[in-house]
């Protein structure tokens, strides 16, 4: 029989029963907030823990890429430069650097495991390194399908977009690897890195007069081949623009009428 059945009820005891559910309910609801709040403050903890181990490692590779870097390209062993400043930001992004050798400051940054500087901003700047990706374009337009089907086409524009370091100050930077050995290794044809690709975002804008012949992937897929520096190509016809990018070879086109709209 239940204890509480109609015909033999007591309130009194219904009342003591339900003050001791009342009890055993707040106890196991402060239980609960105190495993809550006990579980909430080790994830915390940990959660500082992985950031902090996941910053050091940041920063470490930073100095790794930093040293390994200055000695394959620039021939600098760590005895021969002092690093007099390092930042590396609230998460370790955009590693920045101002180093000293002998009496010569340059400074660095670290992005992607590239080490960018302005070591030989005296030596190459970017409206030479501008004009010499110029004339690799242009050479490279030269026996493609695009001089028998057209009038002519003209270099409009060449951009040289480096990846930018947050907080270092103004100046002319390169990745590491861009020497004056490369460079002429560049010019004269026989350099094929694919880091002038991977490191850098150069960009050119084309346009071409009378074509005939609707461009096809397959004419950009011959000028890859032939043009190492450029990230993004943009050529503008007469019947519209067509844009395509070298690392993911992804092809669009974009007709006037299309722009109009």
């Amino acid at each position: 029989m239940n204890d509480y059945d109609d015909d033999r009820f007591d309130s009194k005891q219904f009342r003591k029963d339900m003050e001791v559910v009342g009890k055993a309910s707040l106890i196991i609801l402060g239980v609960s907030i105190l495993i809550f709040i006990v579980y909430a403050d080790v994830s915390s903890r940990r959660g500082v823990e992985r950031r902090r181990a996941e910053y050091k490692q940041r920063v470490a590779n930073a100095q790794k890429v930093l040293r390994e870097q200055l000695k394959e390209y620039y021939g600098l062993s760590s005895e021969q430069y002092e690093i007099l400043q390092s930042s590396y930001g609230d998460h370790g992004l955009f590693p920045e650097f101002e180093i000293a050798v002998g009496d010569k400051t340059f400074h660095a940054y670290v992005s992607d495991n590239v080490l960018y500087t302005d070591y030989l901003a005296e030596k190459i700047t970017l409206d030479t390194l501008k004009l010499i990706i110029e004339s690799e374009v242009m050479k490279a337009f030269e026996g493609t399908s695009i001089n028998r089907s057209s009038d002519g086409y003209s270099l409009k524009d060449v951009t040289i977009r480096i990846p930018e370091g947050h907080g270092v100050p103004a100046g002319q930077y390169l990745p590491a690897w861009l020497t004056e050995q490369e460079l002429e290794r560049f010019k004269n044809g026989e350099s094929r890195s694919d880091k002038w690709r991977k490191t850098m975002s150069n960009y050119a804008y084309v346009v071409i007069s009378g074509n005939k012949d609707k461009l096809t992937k397959e004419l950009f897929k011959e000028l890859q081949d032939k043009i190492f520096s450029l990230y993004e190509l943009t050529i503008v016809c007469d019947e519209g623009t067509y844009e395509y990018y070298f690392t993911s070879e992804s092809f669009a086109f974009t007709s006037k009428e299309e722009k109009l709209e």
